[in-house]
């Protein structure tokens, strides 16, 4: 009966260890199981260098999702469509607006959304689209660049 008593717990040893390193990773990645996400998604027509899947997405400087996928927009190869996913909390409005922007030194990009007020409506899907799609404009360092032979 004694050595039974020391596999047992033993057992629940082992089983209360694989019960808190799970508990760990999850807290170690943030993992919310009631937040939802909203797909939406965003055209550009310029070069998206140092834009990549898994790119921040920003609304006025608070980190609320990331960039799932990038490719060539098949209607038109002259822009590029990017997918993006952020919190459904966020408040995108019919007038918020994308454009990209240096991250930091290191030259990635990241996607920021901005404009948008209280009273506007929210975004809604066109006819035949999957997801709503954000208006984009240019990026500051692009206007700048635009502007530099001026």
């Amino acid at each position: 009966m004694e050595t039974r008593a020391g596999y047992v717990a033993v057992g629940s040893a082992v089983v209360l260890l694989f019960v808190a390193a799970v508990g760990f990773v999850l807290w170690m990645a943030k993992y919310d199981g009631d937040a939802s996400f909203d797909r939406y998604w965003i055209y550009f027509d310029g070069s998206v260098a140092g834009l990549k899947t898994g790119s921040s997405v920003t609304y006025r400087g608070i980190s609320v999702g990331e960039v799932i996928d990038l490719r060539i927009d098949p209607d038109n190869v002259e822009r590029v469509r990017a997918t993006i996913e952020i919190l459904g909390t966020t408040p995108v409005k019919a007038s918020t607006v994308a454009s990209l922007e240096l991250q930091g030194l290191t030259g990635g990009a990241m996607v920021m959304l901005a404009g948008g007020t209280h009273n506007d409506p929210k975004i809604s899907r066109q006819d035949g689209a999957k997801y709503p799609v954000i208006a984009s404009t240019q990026s500051q360092l692009e206007r700048l660049f635009e502007g530099a032979p001026a």
